[in-house]
């Protein structure tokens, strides 16, 4: 029972009633990735990669990016934009060898999302993309030398 958890002494209850909460929400996730939702892959993979709900452990890159992979392999768009973004600002790949791989995730990002949009309810989703890209924008992840000219 939290009734009064105000003071500075207070935040380690309040990091330990999170951590509970988000320990509980990845095990909920992995079990519906592993059911096969690509909704669950991706919210996965976002905790492996932040780090949340994995006791003892900050990050883990590695499961983040197998369940993006599996998510974007079903078919889910957020995921596809994920890799293709991530694929064009990587700096541990050649741009030659990350351009493809990144074009292909984001051409079929929009295409599953210029289909889902026409469906009922599928702006919502669109919606779910723009948030993501403007944090991205605002963040300077998506500004190239050549963004701000005309050509």
């Amino acid at each position: 029972r939290v009734s009064s958890l105000t003071g500075p002494e207070d935040d380690i209850a309040w990091q330990r009633i999170a951590a509970v909460g988000l320990y509980t929400a990845r095990k909920y996730y992995a079990l519906a990735a592993a059911a096969g939702h690509p909704d669950a892959r991706r919210a996965l993979a976002t905790m492996y990669d932040g780090g949340y709900g994995v006791v003892g452990v900050t990050r883990q890159p590695a499961r983040a990016l197998y369940h993006r992979l599996r998510a974007a392999a079903a078919g889910d768009p957020g995921a596809q934009l994920a890799l293709g973004t991530a694929h064009l600002t990587a700096r541990t790949t050649s741009p030659r060898a990350a351009c493809p791989v990144a074009l292909y995730y984001l051409f079929h990002a929009a295409t599953t999302a210029n289909e889902r949009n026409s469906m009922p309810g599928g702006q919502a989703r669109v919606e779910q993309l723009r948030l993501f890209e403007g944090v991205a924008r605002e963040r300077g992840d998506h500004k190239g030398e050549a963004d701000d000219r005309m050509m």
